[in-house]
């Protein structure tokens, strides 16, 4: 049975991208637009990991996570970011992330896969 993996990020290029690669890695996909719609996905989808873009309007990714946190410590959450790790880390742990990535340059999308095989 395939890893469900719900993809949470306000960028329809992000979006399609993900969709493109992750499709290919052979996981079972649903995507979000926002904070708020992930988290009625996360409910109707259950997936067994949530890749979270920080910046999102309405309800951002470290918002989310630390929500899913309360509802599920044990759900795996990547918090997906722009800019420096040194940025994002301390708030990405704060809210319960299990991983961080990057997604300047998207150039590591495999290492992403690697790392969602790792945590689901």
């Amino acid at each position: 049975m395939p890893k469900k993996v719900l993809v949470v990020d306000d960028e329809n290029t992000v979006r399609s991208l993900l969709k493109i690669f992750l499709g290919k890695a052979g996981f079972e996909l649903d995507f979000a637009e926002d904070g708020i719609q992930a988290m009625d996905k996360i409910k109707s989808f259950d997936p067994d990991v949530i890749v979270l873009d920080t910046n999102m309007p309405g309800k951002n990714g470290i918002e989310v996570c630390s929500e899913t946190k309360a509802i599920n410590p044990n759900r795996p959450k990547i918090i997906f970011h722009t800019g420096s790790l040194e940025e994002y880390k301390a708030q990405a742990e704060a809210a319960g992330a299990d991983a961080t990535f990057a997604k300047t340059g998207m150039g590591g999308l495999g290492k992403l896969v690697d790392l969602i095989n790792t945590l689901a």
